[in-house]
């Protein structure tokens, strides 16, 4: 129970761009999160700048998100990201057993190299991490920014 409020609130943090609370200059900013060829569904996806206000958005059911800096939808600051990607398997009442809880069938767990579940991640941790997600993103000031994040 501790380990999920732990999750949960590391998930809270990562959708809560950082930086100061003044509004300012974002361009739109749209993408699709893959994990071995499949939509990653419900993942949080933040892009944290070389400098200033980190922008963050939540996968659909078709691993489509787009970011947010001040408000809803409205994009990220020009240049250099780097970005982590965080999904979390959810639990989902089964149809089987009423108050029976099973893992969505999108989102499996993860397991470690002896078979063990690691914690409710979806993908590797390393992505979920700005110094080991290995995943960067530049955004144009202008034009067609449109990011494809293929994981494996």
């Amino acid at each position: 129970m501790r380990q999920r409020f732990f999750s949960v609130g590391l998930l809270v943090m990562l959708l809560v761009p950082f930086g100061c609370s003044s509004q300012i200059s974002v361009v739109p900013v749209t993408g699709t999160v893959e994990y071995n060829g499949e939509p990653v569904v419900g993942a949080a996806v933040t892009f944290v700048p070389e400098e200033g206000k980190s922008a963050s958005g939540i996968t659909d059911s078709s691993g489509k998100f787009t970011l947010t800096t001040n408000e809803d939808g409205d994009g990220a600051i020009p240049g250099n990201h780097t970005v982590t990607v965080l999904a979390l398997a959810a639990p989902m009442p089964s149809d089987d057993e009423e108050g029976s809880v099973e893992v969505n069938e999108v989102m499996e767990p993860m397991e470690d190299d002896d078979g063990e579940i690691t914690e409710s991640t979806v993908i590797p941790q390393k992505y979920a991490d700005p110094s080991t997600s290995g995943l960067t993103a530049t955004i144009e000031p202008s034009g067609d920014n449109d990011i494809k994040l293929t994981l494996e």
